[in-house]
């Protein structure tokens, strides 16, 4: 846990359990410039002293390349990490860390966490080819969850509400396919469906013919 006098260039890094008790100091108090503080900026993938530059001048540095919702995905050096609130695992294949370039042309532009592990998205530089990776909470690859997509695709497409960005650049986050269709028709509590074909079904506009609305 990494500490700042306000106003002043003084800095401190505490060790605390998993519990949240503190356990020592793992500094005394450092200025930004220190060595110690700098090299600590590597292990918070965050710039504490404000310098522009995580990690000591010259060496690796962390560059975010996406950082919408509630995951960014960096990069530090060759490395890729998915971090929430400064801090996650590495990207991981086959027990060895993913580096940049592997599996070029395809280098991953979003990350985003879900209820197992994450969801990575890759696009091929200079095509429109995209491709998802489901990824375990160690930051492990598991599966591909779709093909080699094009960027009009619907399987792409509904994966952009997940991602909370606009994969394809096409300036719109497209709804996943899962989101409801039901909407509320006026303020007196009653709804009625909304539907994205020109085809109704019959049943469904017999139902309307009778006034069948939910209340």
């Amino acid at each position: 846990m990494a500490w700042k006098v306000a106003g002043a260039d003084q800095y401190i890094i505490w060790s605390v359990d998993s519990g949240g008790n503190f356990l020592s100091n793992l500094t005394g108090v450092e200025s930004g410039s220190s060595v110690t503080i700098e090299s600590f900026e590597n292990v918070f993938h965050q710039d504490l002293n404000g310098d522009g530059t995580i990690g000591i001048p010259g060496s690796a540095t962390t560059t975010v390349i996406e950082s919408a919702g509630s995951t960014s995905l960096a990069q530090t050096g060759s490395n890729f990490y998915f971090l929430q609130s400064g801090s996650g695992p590495e990207l991981m294949r086959g027990g060895a860390a993913v580096v940049a370039n592997q599996f070029a042309p395809f280098a991953p532009i979003g990350v985003e966490k879900t209820a197992t592990g994450y969801d990575l998205a890759w696009k091929a530089t200079g095509a429109d080819q995209y491709i998802i990776w489901n990824v375990d909470s160690s930051g492990n690859f598991v599966a591909n969850l779709t093909g080699v997509e094009s960027g009009s695709s619907s399987t792409l497409k509904s994966y952009e509400s997940i991602f909370q960005q606009d994969l394809n650049g096409d300036g719109v986050i497209s709804p996943s396919a899962a989101s409801p269709v039901a909407s509320a028709a006026d303020p007196g509590n009653t709804f009625a469906l909304q539907h994205d074909t020109s085809t109704i079904g019959a049943q469904l506009a017999e139902l309307l013919a009778h006034d069948f609305f939910i209340r």
